[in-house]
């Protein structure tokens, strides 16, 4: 990976504005948790609905609680952009937070999947052919 994933969300989540339209908001929260997910799974998740990165997470094995967590932080975000309800500011930094958390959880499933996968591959060079 040329770029960092997880830094390229951080600086994302940085520049959402505290206040100002919820819509706006939550448009730039949702792009910047796909965007990241994305890029660090390799998976097509900006163009998907919330439904189908439901299933593509599933798919790829994340477990159950933070997949739970990045879905229910998109949910929130269709909810707040489609139904046009208004967001507190504190609310806003909550979900600013839980993308953060989120995000952390997926990186320390990844990192556990890579770590396994390349215990797996020395083994088998240590087997041989």
């Amino acid at each position: 990976m040329a770029a960092d994933p997880f830094a390229d969300l951080e600086r994302d989540l940085q520049a959402l504005p505290p206040g100002g339209d919820a819509r706006t908001f939550h448009h730039g929260l949702s792009t910047a948790l796909r965007r990241y997910l994305a890029r660090r799974l390799s998976a097509p998740l900006l163009e998907s609905t919330t439904r189908e990165s439901n299933e593509v997470l599933r798919r790829q094995g994340m477990p159950d609680d933070s997949r739970r967590e990045v879905v229910d932080l998109l949910a929130l975000s269709d909810e707040a952009r489609f139904a046009q309800r208004a967001v507190a500011a504190h609310r806003r930094q909550k979900r600013r937070a839980r993308a953060r958390r989120a995000a952390r959880g997926v990186e320390l499933w990844c990192r556990r999947r890579e770590e396994a996968a390349a215990a797996r591959e020395a083994q088998q060079r240590r087997s041989g052919p």
